[in-house]
């Protein structure tokens, strides 16, 4: 039940989309389809898609019934935090060495972030006495 949730976090077509005329809004070409416009990752499925990818990484199978409680909670609040930032920053295509563009990986991709300087600056400004980690 645990894993069909996590399944369900990467919609049908598994957060990519078809891009009919991407010069109109500036974006490089995605990968090639066979039959119509190239495709492209949304990059909140992207990240959706690497955090799922890691858990067996990061929660084996052999620990399956007995996963620690708190990685648990840690993987599924970044899930909750990808999903809530959603990114919907345009992934297009990556180049191979051979000029083919097989694959959609985020690498060189712009996206709009919020500056953490200043959280961090407001952070320092308003912690907490400091005491042990408890999240």
């Amino acid at each position: 039940e645990s894993d069909k949730a996590w399944e369900d976090l990467i919609p049908v077509g598994y957060g990519f989309v078809n891009i009919s005329d991407p010069g109109t809004y500036n974006l490089p070409p995605g990968v090639p389809v066979d039959s119509g416009p190239d495709r492209y990752s949304v990059a909140m499925f992207h990240q959706l898609h690497c955090l799922v990818a890691s858990l067996p990484h990061v929660l084996p199978e052999v620990e399956k019934e007995i996963r620690n409680h708190h990685s648990q909670h840690c993987l599924e609040y970044l899930a909750q935090s990808i999903s809530c930032s959603a990114d919907l920053t345009i992934e297009w295509a990556r180049v191979d060495k051979n000029g083919a563009r097989t694959d959609v990986d985020g690498g060189g991709v712009p996206h709009v972030c919020k500056d953490p300087n200043a959280i961090w600056a407001w952070m320092e400004a308003n912690h907490a006495a400091p005491t042990e980690q408890s999240h």
